[in-house]
Formats: C-alpha cells, structure tokens, sequence
C-alpha cells in the first residue's frame, strides 16, 4: 500500500544523481574496442531531481555540482514550476 500526501505541494522529494559524462560513444554501439583501456573519465554533472508527492510531477535540472549554491538553484527552479502549474 502506497502512501500519497494528499495536498499537491505539501511535500516534496529531492534527489541528486551524479552520472558520468563520456567523450565518444563507447564498444557497444561501435563494436570497436580499440583505445579503450587508455580511456580517462571525463567528470561528471549532477542531475537534481524534486518530485511532489501528492501530483506526481517531477522537476529535473542538470548542474554542475551538488554543493548548497546548485542545490538552491535547482529548488528554486522546480517550486518555480510547480507554481506556474498551480501547485
């Protein structure tokens, strides 16, 4: 049995999910795997994600960190989004 908050806006998730960025496309799609082992990670963004629980809608937004200046601009974005759907 799920749980739902009944008022839309009442609360909401957040999440940061930090991918790897890639520089081409790897093996699987080129079936090449030639240079692969001198490969270097090219970094990484982070993916800030904000759900509302009651309605369901989620906000997300790609920043470069998940420090407290990121973080803020992301919950920023999305209450300024759901405010424009009247959430």
């Amino acid at each position: 049995m799920r749980y739902a908050y009944k008022a839309p806006g009442g609360l909401i998730h957040l999440d940061i999910k930090k991918p790897g960025r890639f520089e081409r496309v790897g093996h699987r799609i080129t079936g090449d795997r030639t240079g692969q082992s001198n490969a270097s990670g090219v970094g990484r963004e982070s993916v800030h994600v904000c759900i509302d629980d009651a309605s369901r809608i989620a906000v997300t937004g790609i920043y470069p960190d998940e420090k407290a200046v990121s973080a803020i601009a992301a919950l920023r974005a999305a209450l300024a989004c759901y405010h424009s759907l009247g959430i």
